[in-house]
């Protein structure tokens, strides 16, 4: 590997700098949602579960208001008028889940609709129905500045991590999640699939 390795809160830290500029975004995520879409009740659920912390616990509600403050950043820079672009291809394992109870993923399965309505958001679902596919070897999230610059990012419980300067990574895991996008993979309408699973909520 030809780039450099960061691991830890020096990792986090740096990310969320590089996140501010980033106009191309690429995730693939298995079992739960993509951070910058998830609203705080679901956040919270998710953090605390995977990490196994209190809901009271400082350091959840921390954890959770900064990654609010991520997707909130995000959501307003897709109103200004240089919009990134985000393609985000997750699993229907992460919408069927009831993290946090159905009250929790009626708000975020809704807001995912919200959020698809910007031209500049792309949701890839893959149903049970698809079987194996190639998003399954793993989480990672790109980011590209206009320049070409780009970083990829490893979120975990425990120890987050990403790697920048190498830019051959970078585009083959973008080029894995333009693949699945554009294959028969995912749902055909994301929109009409969200909508659906939100009236089974209510």
């Amino acid at each position: 590997m030809s780039g450099s390795m960061v691991r830890g809160w020096g990792a986090f830290e740096r990310f969320v700098e590089f996140e501010r500029e980033s106009a191309r975004v690429h995730v693939n995520q298995l079992g739960v949602l993509p951070a910058l879409l998830q609203v705080a009740s679901y956040s919270a659920a998710i953090i605390g579960g995977i990490a196994g912390i209190a809901a009271d616990d400082p350091g959840l509600i921390e954890r959770v208001q900064l990654r609010m403050r991520r997707a909130e950043a995000f959501r307003k820079r897709l109103e200004g008028p240089q919009r990134p672009h985000l393609w985000a291809v997750f699993d229907e394992s992460a919408l069927r889940r009831r993290v946090g109870g159905d009250k929790t993923m009626r708000e975020q399965i809704d807001h995912l609709r919200l959020m698809a309505e910007f031209d500049t958001v792309h949701l890839g679902i893959v149903p049970f129905t698809a079987g194996a596919y190639p998003g399954l070897g793993g989480s990672y999230e790109v980011h590209e500045h206009a320049d070409g610059a780009a970083m990829v990012f490893f979120e975990s419980a425990h120890a987050d991590e990403f790697v920048e300067g190498e830019p051959g990574g970078a585009r083959e895991r973008q080029a894995g999640v333009e693949a699945l996008m554009a294959s028969g993979a995912v749902v055909a309408d994301p929109r009409d699939f969200l909508e659906s699973l939100s009236r089974s909520l209510s």
